[in-house]
């Protein structure tokens, strides 16, 4: 899919950054722990059979447990059950107590956390968001939630998110004048009891104002601390099947058992043409992606495999309201080189890469946006697009999304060589390596790539982008060579066509937490399974490093090959 065909599908939410924009803050609107925070309403279209109604609702509480999964539903909540009976349109609801009257101009998105527990065979449960104005009029918001599972939903604060119920008065949609917030347990199984525990209801906008207005902004999330900053977002063409949109999501909070976190955000679709989900971070200020060097927008993310070039798909807005687009596939098929025992990023989620040069080069001004200048120094907002999604419940694992410095060790200036009738066909190069077109005769043809280095700070970080398959054990091989002259190397298939991410060791990285340490030889056991054929070898001795690809299958193919002087 061709980014110049994706006409609208970041128009609606990008282009409102003409307009001044806060820094998003979540802050709790309120917390359901006890009976007398919200209201319990029913709505019995047929009261004389009273057959839809809530029955007993208490406090309950989550105080014992080590799911790190958990941990951000700890805390009391209040536990309802409702009996439902055959009667369509019955509903039950949690609402704001009376007089609580709200201004959510600053407001951009809602957040529900619950629990549903339904008697259903179904995986969702529908429930609606309603905005009751002070002048009467009834907006909606539908939505769906996972069923059986601790969860946090999240709602777009926008009109175009939103539909007056027609039934109701006629008004205008005015956030500054909410009178009434209320949460709609909708599309109910019937003729049975059910169950749902409610934690809170969160509030994420535009609440702090800058302390320095000509100050940038940081640019990045770390998915560790949580969500706060950042907006769910999606593009349903068609809103009335309500067949695309984020599901919920789950922190998985760091603990001193299991110390990394991230974010485990679940998504549903239909596989309706141009539908996407996405997360948005926009500045009050600005973005300056110019001022600390960085070359790259890294996002680590764990994704189903979609081949689809433009299947992710990084978003800058500038200053001057134009977009700017860069896409990638969500191509990693495998990874070598993570530590089991590691509670690590490499263990759960991969690095896409998205070059950042300052002439544009390798971005596309989206043609439906208004047009402008790419730069980097006055970037207003990103939104990263998960495209071309494909059918049912999906999961997304999310570790950060932020710059580094990474230029990688492929460069025009190495050295490139074949063997046989191998042939490097045309190549460009950037911050991520080298792409190439290749060719060869099959069996005994070699193509490599070499370059002198001085020493090794503790690794490398090898990215293999084939078009084709070899699962010979030797299809890749990276040699190290040291002062006395010595070959070090490690060798690898290429199992699938697709990404293969290597991580390397040339030192023994750190014990993972929970290794035993008093296990005889427990550290050195450690070492040489890290490393590999590499234990040994003293880092600042290696002099020359070469990438070896071994007798890639006949014909044309393309490649990227991307090698970094870290584990990264």
């Amino acid at each position: 899919m061709d980014i110049s065909q994706i006409r609208l599908l970041i128009m609606t939410s990008s282009l409102v950054l003409a307009l001044p924009s806060q820094a998003t803050t979540l802050k709790a609107l309120k917390y359901i722990d006890s009976t007398n925070t919200v209201q319990f309403l029913q709505n019995d279209w047929n009261p004389a059979d009273g057959d839809t109604h809530w029955e007993a609702i208490g406090v309950d509480g989550m105080w014992v447990g080590t799911d790190p999964y958990l941990l951000d539903f700890f805390g009391a909540n209040v536990a309802g059950s409702f009996s439902v009976g055959d009667d369509p349109w019955e509903i039950v609801s949690i609402k704001s107590l009376a007089g609580e009257q709200l201004d959510l101009r600053q407001t951009q998105e809602m957040q529900l956390v619950a629990r549903p527990l339904y008697v259903t065979s179904n995986p969702f449960v529908s429930v609606v968001l309603r905005l009751t104005m002070q002048d009467g009029s009834i907006w909606d918001q539908p939505k769906v939630l996972a069923n059986n599972v601790w969860q946090t939903g999240a709602f777009p604060i926008k009109e175009d998110a939103f539909a007056r119920a027609q039934w109701g008065p006629e008004g205008m949609f005015d956030l500054g004048k909410v009178a009434s917030w209320e949460v709609i347990l909708a599309d109910l199984p019937p003729n049975n009891n059910h169950h749902i525990n409610f934690r809170a209801v969160y509030m994420k906008g535009n609440y702090d104002a800058p302390q320095d207005k000509n100050a940038a902004e940081p640019f990045g999330v770390n998915f560790f601390n949580g969500d706060g900053s950042i907006l769910f977002r999606h593009a349903d063409w068609n809103p009335a099947d309500g067949d695309t949109d984020w599901l919920y999501h789950i922190r998985k909070q760091p603990t001193s058992y299991d110390p990394y976190g991230f974010l485990k955000a679940v998504y549903r679709s239909e596989g309706d043409p141009w539908e996407t989900v996405s997360l948005r971070k926009e500045a009050q200020t600005y973005f300056d992606l110019t001022a600390n060097g960085n070359n790259q927008i890294v996002a680590l993310v764990n994704a189903d495999l979609n081949l689809d070039p433009n299947a992710l798909i990084m978003s800058l807005t500038m200053e001057d309201g134009s977009i700017w687009q860069q896409g990638r596939p969500l191509d990693v098929v495998r990874e070598s080189g993570s530590l089991m025992n590691y509670a690590d990023d490499r263990n759960l989620v991969s690095p896409y890469r998205f070059p950042l040069a300052p002439d544009g080069k390798g971005w596309t001004m989206a043609a439906w946006g208004p047009t402008g200048r790419f730069d980097l120094s006055r970037i207003k907002a990103w939104e990263l697009f998960f495209n071309n999604l494909g059918q049912g419940e999906h999961a997304v694992f999310l570790g950060s999304i932020d710059t580094i410095v990474a230029t990688s060790l492929v460069r025009a200036a190495n050295t490139f060589g074949t063997t046989g009738q191998a042939r490097w066909l045309e190549r460009s190069f950037s911050s991520d390596g080298v792409i190439a077109d290749i060719s060869s005769a099959g069996v005994g043809d070699r193509l490599s790539i070499a370059a002198p280095i001085d020493g090794s700070g503790g690794g490398f970080t090898l990215e293999v982008t084939n078009s084709y398959v070899n699962p010979s054990p030797d299809a890749v091989v990276f040699m190290l060579t040291t002062k006395d002259g010595k070959i070090w190397q490690q060798a690898y298939s290429l199992p699938k066509a697709g990404r293969s991410v290597l991580w390397i060791y040339t030192t023994c990285p750190s014990v993972p937490p929970g290794t035993p340490g008093t296990r005889p030889n427990a550290y050195i056991d450690h070492c040489q399974v890290a490393m590999g054929p590499l234990y040994g070898i003293n880092p600042a001795d290696i002099t020359n490093w070469e990438i070896t690809l071994n007798s890639p299958p006949a014909g044309e193919h393309k490649i990227r090959v991307n090698l970094l002087s870290t584990v990264n």
